[in-house]
Parts: C-alpha cells; structure tokens; sequence
C-alpha cells in the first residue's frame, strides 16, 4: 500500500470512527451465549424434572402395589374369619338342633312310658299293679328321668354355645390382631417407600442445582471473556484511531516541512538570480573602462567571485535539499513502517 494509501485510510478512519461507540450488548456473540446458556439450562431442567417425576410415580407406585397387597390380605384374612365364625355358628346352630332333638326324645319316651294304653301299662296290669302304690312312684321316677334328661339336654347346650361364642370371640380377636399386622407392616412399608422416595428426589435436586450452578459459572466465564475481547476491541478501535491522527499529523507535518523548503528554494533561486544579474552589470561595466589586461585580470577575480557566490548559493540549496530528502524519507519509512506493523503487514 502506498503512503497516499495509508494517508487515505487513516483520513477516513478518523472520520468514520465514534468516539462515544460502547459495548452493544446485544451483539450476537453475548446473545449468543446466553442463548445456549438458556438452551443447555432448559434442558437440565427437563432432564432432572422429568427423573424427579419418574422417581415419585416410582415410589408412589410401590407404595400402591403395597396398599393392594395389604387391601388383597385384609380381604383374605376377614374371609378366613368370615369363614371359621360361620363354621362355628353351624356348629352352634346344630347344637340346638340337636338339643330340640333330645328334648323331643325325652318327650316321646316319656309319654309312651306313661300312657295308659301302653306296653308298661300293660305290664303293670298283669301284675295288678296299674292302682297300686308302685304304680304312682313308677310314673314319677319316669317324669324325674324326662326332666332329668331334659335339664341335662339344656345345660350340655348352654356349654356348648358359651364354648362356640368364646371360639367367635377368640377368631375375632385373632382376626383383628393379624389385621392390625397387616396395616402396620404397610404403613411400615408406606414409611420407609416414602422415605427412600424422598432422599433420593433430594439428592436429585441437589444434583440438579449443581448441573445448573456449574453450567452458569461456565458460561459467567464464557461470557466474560467475550466481553473482555470485545472491550479489547474498542480499545483497539481508539488505538487506531490515535495513531491514525498520529498518521495525519506526521502527514500534515511533512507537506508543512516540504512547502516550507520549496519556499527557501524559491527565494533561494531568486536571490542567486539578482546575483547573477547585478555581476553580469558590474562585469560589463569593467570591460568598458578598463585596459584588457586588467580587464582580463578583473574578470579572472570576477570569475571567481562569481564561482564562490554560485559555490556558496549551489551548496546552500544541496544542503537544504539534502535535509529535507532525509526529512522527507524519514517521515515516510517510519508511517509506513507503523501502519505496517499496525495493518499486521
């Protein structure tokens, strides 16, 4: 690139460039990352959210499949009571049964024991007994017997029921006992289903803050450091804009310095002309008025009166330009080589 080039860019960089431009937050490398930040945050969420759901219909399943098995054995176990205590009431139901049987027997004997058309009649009567003492104490040793049986009868059916209701009794309270097993090792089961269920739902979301605390510091870092290049940037943005004014001033500098020089040599070639002029007079006017000889000698001093002047003026303007090449050289080696180094050329 030339040094008009690099003039030129440096004059519109300075133009171009907005001293109050700030950071713009919504660049797309911030949004950026906090839109991936939000993506992988949304799906920690999901991920843990839907294991904290999965591990509660776990466990609460369990807790229901235990309530069934407590429900199915509650239901089996009031039937086998159901069972034993209506085994226990035919059995008492058939002591009465035949407790009205015996009762009927002893009736039955004793009527035909006692009637009057009977075969002990009968007997008696053979015997000439029928109006006799023995008669009347035979009829009431067998009205004796009937009551005898017949209380008999009543009392084995009054132990008989006591025994089948103490058995009633004792099927309930074992009923009621193995229910109470049953409820509390389901509720031993509720208890420690639930607890499980609510240590690891924790641990879940201990895990789950974690995820999330580790993935914000990441992108936090993430973030800072594109902030931080980006920060870098507009300061490399004012820079570049003070070594391009820096560019421009050496610029105006050197097209100050060279117009300066073209001035001194101007005025430096009219003054050598003036001097030319007024010896070109003066030599004129000698050759006229003097001899040759000392015309010529005149003119020898003259000539070299006029070769030192021209020596002198030609040796000012060789330093002067000299000076001002080197300038001028100077000036644009050094930008050039700054806007290279600055370019990254």
């Amino acid at each position: 690139m030339a040094y008009e080039d690099d003039v030129k860019w440096a004059s519109d960089y300075v133009r171009n460039f907005n001293p109050n431009e700030t950071v713009n937050y919504n660049d797309s490398r911030l949004t950026g990352i906090e839109a991936q930040r939000q993506a992988e945050q949304n799906q920690v969420n999901t991920t843990y959210d839907n294991m904290i759901n999965n591990s509660d219909n776990y466990y609460n399943s369990l807790i229901n499949t235990q309530k069934d098995y407590m429900d199915k054995q509650t239901a089996n176990q009031n039937a086998a009571t159901e069972q034993t205590i209506k085994e226990i009431n035919q059995q008492k139901d058939k002591a009465q049964r035949d407790y009205i049987k015996e009762q009927r027997g002893a009736y039955q004997d004793y009527k035909k024991q006692t009637d009057a058309y009977g075969v002990n009649a009968e007997i008696r009567a053979s015997q000439g007994l029928n109006n006799s003492g023995y008669a009347e104490s035979s009829n009431v040793s067998i009205y004796n017997t009937y009551q005898n049986r017949v209380s008999t009868a009543k009392q084995s059916l009054n132990d008989t029921i006591v025994q089948f209701e103490n058995m009633i009794t004792k099927a309930t309270l074992a009923n009621n006992e193995k229910l109470a097993e049953i409820a509390y090792k389901y509720a031993e089961a509720q208890a420690r289903y639930a607890l499980e269920g609510f240590q690891y739902k924790n641990t879940l979301i201990e895990s789950k803050q974690t995820r999330l605390s580790e993935l914000g510091q990441r992108f936090d870092t993430k973030y800072q450091n594109m902030l931080a290049q980006i920060n870098n940037e507009l300061s490399a943005k004012r820079d570049m804009f003070s070594q391009a004014n820096n560019v421009i001033a050496n610029y105006n500098k050197l097209k100050q310095d060279q117009d300066q020089w073209e001035k001194q040599m101007a005025y430096q070639r009219e003054r050598d002309a003036i001097a030319d002029a007024q010896w070109e007079k003066q030599y004129k006017a000698s050759r006229s008025s003097s001899s040759s000889k000392k015309s010529s000698s005149k003119s020898s001093n003259s000539g070299v009166v006029k070769s030192s002047a021209n020596s002198n003026s030609s040796l000012d303007l060789a330093v002067g330009a000299a000076k001002a090449g080197v300038a001028v050289a100077s000036v644009v080696n050094g930008v050039t080589s700054f806007l290279g180094r600055l370019l990254g050329r």
